[in-house]
């Protein structure tokens, strides 16, 4: 009889143990997680703001396309003088 005791008391003590593991798994695992949600949520935003300062820079090469523009447009003017310098001459 004492044997059955010992083996009943030997299972509960690794039932626990193993119960107890499992708890600290679960809490190192969730701070895991919340350490990467953190990163990520970090991430996002340093994405964000580098997405917005992209934006600016876009609008500055925008300004610089259209100052291209004009002078395109001069060029076309040039272009237009050497067609009527053949129907002057």
């Amino acid at each position: 009889m004492p044997v059955m005791t010992m083996m009943i008391m030997m299972i509960v003590m690794m039932m626990m143990t193993m119960m107890m593991l499992l708890l600290m798994m679960m809490m190192v695992v969730m701070i895991v997680m919340m350490v990467m949600m953190m990163m990520i949520m970090m991430l996002i935003l340093v994405v964000l703001m580098m997405a917005s300062a992209d934006n600016d820079d876009d609008d500055d090469d925008d300004d610089d396309d259209d100052d291209d523009d004009h002078d395109d447009d001069d060029h076309d003017d040039d272009d237009d003088d050497d067609v009527r310098n053949p129907l002057q001459c």
